[in-house]
């Protein structure tokens, strides 16, 4: 998220919520969380994001996806 080219943070925040989309993916969002509140909010979408660092995500099965 952040490419001004890229995906913008009310399209991240969809892709978060879609629990179907990201079922059986582990899914790491390098973000600010400030920023995606803010695009949950425009959204009315609910974040259920873990937080940590890549290394805490290293070679583990996330059951959610995390936000460093």
């Amino acid at each position: 998220m952040g490419d001004p080219a890229g995906i913008s943070p009310e399209l991240t925040v969809r892709l978060l919520a879609d629990r179907e989309a990201i079922a059986g993916a582990n899914v790491l969002v390098i973000a600010s969380r400030p920023c995606l509140e803010a695009a949950a909010r425009e959204t009315g979408l609910a974040l259920d994001l873990s937080e940590g660092d890549t290394e805490a995500s290293r070679d583990r099965d996330l059951d959610k996806p995390m936000l460093v």
